[in-house]
């Protein structure tokens, strides 16, 4: 070993080559600045195999037409995410469909990426010349190790048994296909998923109508409800897309904004006093709305 050490600190290094420090190393940072087919367009739709074909672009996995099923996550902690399944469409009565996991890195339908990852699939996001997605936090790293070893079901039931229900941030290195989380933590003090991500509070104090509930969408769908004296936390990841977000009582009444990447935004939501189908929807400062937050959070 010492030979050999011996005769590589006199062979220069490649012009081209990424310069690292011991403490570089020893943390797993990798140096990479290449750019591979998958990031320079739209993923394209199908199932990937391997890290290699997400990487290339190409995925072959084809045992028949699929689809994506989305829902929204549950627990305040899981605002504004969703749950990600894929399923294979068969053709035949007695087996509609059939989820798509054996053989599968990863899907695509066309616009973003999904990896497969302990059990569950999280969209992709670019970060730099890497990827990061918000995944499930293990209790043990020692357990979760020992879940990948098994494989399997008996695998698959560890995984399951040592992952908690808390946001984990992970990051998906592209020059090795490694997945590695994130020294960041994936949940803010407020308890919802925060690196990376824009946190928007709406409240409502006690109105005109006590009785009615106000309906929250996001991008046209529903994501919530609003009684007086509760709030609702949601969360935005997207710096370029401006959110399309809505609050109806008869009538909606809508704001499109890109939010806040470095504090948190707050609207107080009301049906105004007199009644009316369309409820009032004001940004707050900071302060008002964490003044409220906080209060109706400890009830």
């Amino acid at each position: 070993m010492e030979q050999s050490l011996s005769h590589l600190k006199d062979v220069p290094p490649a012009s081209n080559a990424p310069v690292l420090t011991w403490a570089q190393v020893v943390a797993g940072e990798e140096g990479a600045s290449l750019r591979y087919p998958v990031q320079s367009g739209p993923p394209t739709r199908g199932v990937y195999r391997s890290f290699e074909e997400f990487r290339q672009n190409t995925p072959t996995l084809a045992e028949g037409p699929f689809e994506i099923r989305r829902k929204p996550r549950k627990g305040a902690q899981w605002a504004g995410t969703e749950d990600v399944e894929a399923w294979y469409l068969e053709l035949d009565a007695y087996n509609p469909r059939r989820l798509v996991r054996g053989g599968a890195w990863g899907v695509s339908d066309g616009e973003t990426a999904y990896v497969f990852y302990r059990g569950h699939y999280f969209p992709l996001q670019p970060a730099g010349n890497n990827y990061t997605f918000t995944g499930f936090k293990a209790h043990d790293p020692s357990a979760m190790a020992a879940g990948a070893i098994l494989g399997g079901l008996a695998g698959a039931a560890l995984v399951a048994a040592t992952s908690t229900n808390e946001p984990q941030l992970y990051k998906l290195r592209m020059t090795s296909g490694r997945v590695v989380s994130s020294m960041k933590q994936a949940v803010s003090a407020n308890g919802f998923a925060a690196p990376d991500t824009a946190a928007i509070y709406l409240y409502r104090r006690q109105d005109a109508a006590p009785t009615q509930p106000l309906v929250v969408t996001l991008g046209g769908r529903e994501v919530g409800t609003l009684a007086p004296n509760s709030f609702l936390a949601l969360s935005w990841r997207d710096r370029r897309q401006a959110m399309e977000l809505c609050v109806r009582g008869g009538q909606p009444q809508c704001q499109s904004f890109v939010p806040d990447f470095t504090t948190a935004t707050y609207f107080e939501c009301s049906v105004p006093k007199g009644g009316g189908p369309t409820p009032a929807v004001v940004k707050t400062s900071p302060k008002e709305g964490t003044f409220y937050v906080h209060r109706f959070r400890v009830r």
